[in-house]
């Protein structure tokens, strides 16, 4: 369903030989993850958690602020193959950087740090190196983000809230054939693909009836982090009689600001675009998926923009720290909360009638809708956070 992502989970303060960490994330590696397509089939994947769990695609959006000192724990539970977290884009010593040839790499079963300062604010990547064509395909990526002090995206743009889109793809035959590591520790191993011929196309993971609407006020400034993670170039629309403003590139303010209907992303370039406030009609962005070698479009999908005048005026990191799945629903519904307290939830049939209301108290909770209708229901959390579900 909708994956609205992450942030402030797990975060805690070590201490060692680097000095005390502002913020500290404890990431897993897997190679035994499942992740749910919009058509109801599943695909094996390769990912990340925020400490032990099952991992989807793409990884869980981590987001610092700008100066933090930051420290990755992660520790690699994959069942044999080597893995690292490369920072893509981020300003990083080389032994932090996650290339096996000049970092290290982090062998089944153990745990080793990443540390650096997050100078820069911007949108990043982050994504394992080894035999990366490959992990990365498998699920083994995931947004960085780094916020400004204030909510300054780029001198003299402000913004209300921003909204974080991931565009990749999967070709299912890849994740059906998956090749073996030669060995456990092997880290240049070779292996025979299939022609790269994707049949799914994501945004954050989701496709089609998944993609979330991403709810704003209709009188505010909205930041769109865009990101292209795939092997196809993205072309991404925006709708007409709105501006868009194109005002950082690769996680730095560009000197000099664009207006723009259109924006190409080829693969591992992230951009900042500025939208004026959206007004009360519904509009979306479309993002086209085009052949990394003929150019010719491929798919299309669309992310909606919904208008509700109760959200706060100022966005907060709570309001992407919910995740739910799957969607459609067949019997149970998961909610992944990353608030540090819990929050209350309830479900509302498409008349506004509530069927099902409840506080979520742990991390991940499984709530049982089996005795639901099927139809379509709107799912809020807390006072931020509002997904469309089916069942």
């Amino acid at each position: 369903m909708k994956r609205i992502t992450v942030a402030l989970l797990a975060v805690f303060v070590v201490s060692n030989s680097y000095g005390q960490a502002d913020t500290s994330f404890n990431i897993w590696m897997w190679t035994t993850g499942l992740h749910q397509l919009h058509d109801g089939l599943t695909i094996k994947n390769y990912g990340f958690t925020l400490g032990a769990g099952r991992p989807s695609i793409p990884g869980p959006t981590l987001r610092v602020k700008q100066g933090q000192k930051v420290r990755l724990n992660v520790r690699n539970q994959s069942q044999g193959a080597p893995h690292t977290i490369h920072l893509h884009g981020l300003d990083v010593d080389q032994a932090n950087d996650g290339v096996p040839a000049t970092s290290f790499v982090i062998p089944h079963k153990e745990t080793k740090q990443y540390e650096f300062v997050a100078t820069h604010a911007g949108t990043y990547l982050y994504h394992c190196h080894v035999a990366s064509v490959l992990h990365v395909q498998l699920g083994m990526y995931g947004s960085f983000i780094v916020e400004p002090k204030d909510r300054e995206a780029a001198p003299g743009y402000f913004y209300g809230r921003d909204f974080n889109l991931l565009m990749s793809e999967a070709d299912k035959s890849w994740f059906d054939n998956k090749p073996k590591h030669s060995t456990g520790d092997s880290v240049h191993a070779k292996f025979n693909l299939p022609v790269y011929e994707p049949d799914y196309f994501f945004v954050n993971g989701q496709s089609q009836q998944q993609i979330d609407t991403l709810m704003a006020r209709s009188d505010e400034n909205v930041f769109i982090r865009l990101s292209n993670v795939g092997y196809f170039e993205n072309l991404v629309q925006f709708p007409a009689g709105l501006t868009a403003t194109l005002i950082t590139s690769d996680g730095r303010p560009l000197p000099t600001k664009k207006t723009i209907d259109s924006l190409y992303l080829t693969p591992g370039e992230r951009y900042g675009v500025m939208l004026s406030p959206l007004g009360s009609a519904q509009r979306s962005i479309k993002i086209n998926y085009l052949h990394m070698f003929t150019g010719k479009q491929v798919h299309a999908e669309e992310v909606v923009f919904g208008i509700d005048e109760t959200l706060p005026a100022e966005a907060t990191a709570q309001q992407t720290s919910i995740r739910t799945y799957p969607n459609p629903v067949l019997d149970v519904l998961t909610i992944e909360n990353s608030f540090v307290q819990p929050v209350e939830f309830a479900i509302t049939s498409m008349l506004g009638r509530t069927v099902l209301q409840g506080s979520i108290e742990s991390s991940k909770q499984v709530i049982d809708i089996n005795h639901l209708e099927s139809g379509i229901y709107v799912l809020k959390v807390g006072t931020n956070s509002s997904s469309i579900i089916k069942k």
